[in-house]
Formats: structure tokens, sequence, C-alpha cells
């Protein structure tokens, strides 16, 4: 397991995230999230109240990304592509979050 204060906020998102482009949004749950930080499940509870204040973070995460891609391709050939993978990730979260 790795030590407790190694683990942050973001790596919480991004495991869970890969977690979405892994094996879908309904295999996001604390005790995987948890497991894929190394982490007891109650660790993860120090950085959010729940399930649904990190589905609401990790939205908001796609979110940014989306933006900075969009602005990071603004006029490149491929843009549609990649802008496209970003915001097809952003409906699954927002499709199963609620």
């Amino acid at each position: 397991m790795a030590a407790h204060s190694t683990i942050t906020t973001a790596s919480i998102i991004d495991a869970a995230l890969a977690i979405v482009d892994e094996s879908g949004l309904p295999t996001v749950t604390i005790r995987s999230v948890a497991h894929r930080v190394g982490a007891p499940p109650m660790t993860l509870y120090a950085h959010f109240k729940g399930k649904d204040v990190l589905l609401d973070l990790m939205f908001a995460e796609v979110a940014r990304l989306c933006i900075e891609t969009q602005a990071a391709l603004a006029g490149r050939p491929n843009a549609v592509r990649s802008v496209t993978t970003s915001g097809r990730l952003c409906c699954s979260i927002l499709a199963g979050s609620r």
C-alpha cells in the first residue's frame, strides 16, 4: 500500500478517471479507487465526503482538460478527434453521475 501522505486529491481523481477509461463509470467505487491508489477505502474520505463529490470533481477535471485541449489544438487539422475523445469521456461521466 502507498503511504497515505503521498495520496493527493489529484491522484485520487486521476485514478478514478483511469478506471472510467478502462472499464466504465459504473465500476468507479470508493473501494476500486482506493485499491488503485493503494490505500484503504476510508483514506479517501479524508479527501471527499463521498462518491458524489468525487464524481463532481472528476467531471470538473474532464471539463478542464477539454477546454485546455480545445485551446491547445485550435486551428490544427486533427483537433476534432482529440476534442471528440475528451467529449466522450465527459459525456460518460455526466450520464452516470446522476
